[in-house]
Order: structure tokens, then C-alpha cells, then sequence
């Protein structure tokens, strides 16, 4: 396939303790024999991060991830559709949304404690409205700790 391929990337910091980054990453596949969209990516990613003190540091991270494909055939010999796993290669669009929040405390240098939640939605595939919107899940949240002390001898 011929891949177009766009990745643009921001950051703004407007004070010491504030970053705002944002990337966004897009890929489109078409098929060389007759010049059609085989499949498309499509990634938005947003970052903010705060200082809000020495020993205090918060970032929220959201992303959303869309892909999608047209039905798969055999281009190279017979031009029939393909078969998985004793299913027709039709055409499918995902979506998912993430997002991420970490706490982080370094009250002396080498202890830290970092607290994290996050989440993640996905959009429930249907074949007969593969290619409009459906509605997002929550499918996983999760929870983490970490604690990290230096011994000084």
C-alpha cells in the first residue's frame, strides 16, 4: 500500500509550573492497484502538567485512538476477499478514549509517592453501522500506587 503519514506536535508552556502538549498522528493506506482507502488511523493526544509546588506534580493525559479499514482482498493474485480464521476480512472501525491522571509527592529527594487512576472507553463494533458513530464504554478503569524511598548510608 502507499502510506500518507502526518504527525504534528505542540507545546505550550504558559507559567514555570504549567506544560500543555498535544500531538496528533494520522495515517492513510491506499491499495496501489486501483488507488482506494484501505485503511485510516487517527490518534489525538493531549498532556497537561502542573507543578503545584517543589514536592507536588499533577498530569492528566487524554487520547483518543480511531482506526478503521476497508474490507481486505487479495491484490497481488486473485483479487477475492480475504478469509480469516473462517470469516470474511470485512470492514471494521474502532474507537477508544483514555485517559490518565497521576499524583506525585517527593517530599526529600530519592522518596516519592505516585498515586495514578485511569480509565479507558471502546466503542462496541457493529458491521452494519461499522462506518458511524456508536457510542463509547467504559470497558477498564485501573488504580496504581507507588512508593519509593532512598536508604542513605
Amino acid at each position: 500500500a502507499d502510506i500518507d503519514l502526518i504527525q504534528l506536535a505542540m507545546a505550550f508552556r504558559p507559567s514555570d509550573r504549567a506544560r500543555v502538549e498535544g500531538t496528533f498522528d494520522y495515517q492513510d493506506y491506499w491499495r496501489r492497484s486501483d488507488h482506494t482507502l484501505v485503511g485510516r488511523n487517527m490518534i489525538p493526544r493531549v498532556k497537561f502538567e502542573y507543578q503545584i509546588t517543589r514536592a507536588i506534580f499533577m498530569r492528566l493525559v487524554g487520547e483518543y485512538d480511531l482506526s478503521q479499514h476497508d474490507d481486505l482482498r487479495d491484490e497481488t493474485r486473485t483479487n477475492l476477499p480475504l478469509v480469516i480464521d473462517g470469516a470474511l476480512a470485512a470492514a471494521e472501525r474502532s474507537r477508544s478514549l483514555h485517559g490518565d491522571y497521576l499524583f506525585s509527592y517527593q517530599p526529600t529527594p530519592g522518596t516519592v509517592l505516585f498515586l495514578g487512576y485511569g480509565s479507558r472507553a471502546d466503542g462496541d463494533p457493529n458491521p452494519i453501522d461499522r462506518f458511524n458513530w456508536q457510542p463509547l464504554r467504559r470497558s477498564a478503569d485501573y488504580f496504581f500506587a507507588k512508593y519509593s524511598y532512598l536508604f542513605r548510608l
